[in-house]
């Protein structure tokens, strides 16, 4: 790391231990540079998830995607010009999306919602097949949806992007008799 950031290349850690030897390094680099700015404004950045040892990979999941969120805000605005408008209203949008994930987060666990997921559970039931559609910063989270139902459930389960399943399988679709085409 430290040859790394001496040659003038940018260095980041994202680590799960508070104080590993990497992060310690990322600190030093931090405070040799003389940067009073913050993170934002490093050359380096180091960022600790404190998703915890478990066996349950959803703690993990939520912080590893906040983490790379932030990676690629602290990318684009080291690496974006100031009257870049179009990267500053993407940055800000991300960073309106990360302020709201605590919320959506309730939304999801709401004792209201049950019913709904009770009623997805019978309709699931009896199939055999599962395509979760999602597009922009919903795929990963599709992707991990279908990664929990093969692991569970044992169906075939899919995740798309919405234009590529409109384009890929379901164009293969025949229309009358509701199979894959010749």
């Amino acid at each position: 790391m430290k040859q790394a950031a001496n040659l003038g290349i940018s260095c980041m850690n994202i680590v799960n231990v508070e104080d590993s030897p990497i992060t310690k390094v990322i600190n030093e680099l931090s405070l040799l540079s003389g940067d009073d700015e913050g993170w934002f404004e490093s050359e380096n950045i180091g960022l600790y998830m404190k998703s915890g040892f478990c066996h349950s990979d959803v703690k993990a999941f939520i912080p590893e995607v906040i983490s790379l969120g932030l990676v690629a805000l602290w990318f684009s605005h080291a690496k974006s010009s100031s009257a870049d408008k179009q990267s500053l209203r993407k940055r800000e949008q991300l960073i309106g999306e990360i302020e709201r994930l605590p919320t959506n987060l309730l939304t999801l666990v709401d004792p209201r919602q049950l019913e709904i997921y009770s009623q997805v559970a019978k309709m699931l039931k009896n199939q055999h097949n599962l395509f979760i559609l999602a597009k922009g910063s919903g795929l990963p989270v599709a992707n991990y949806m279908i990664q929990k139902f093969l692991s569970i459930t044992r169906l075939h389960a899919e995740a798309y992007p919405c234009a590529e399943f409109r384009h890929g399988p379901l164009s293969m679709i025949d229309e009358i008799e509701k199979t894959p085409g010749k």
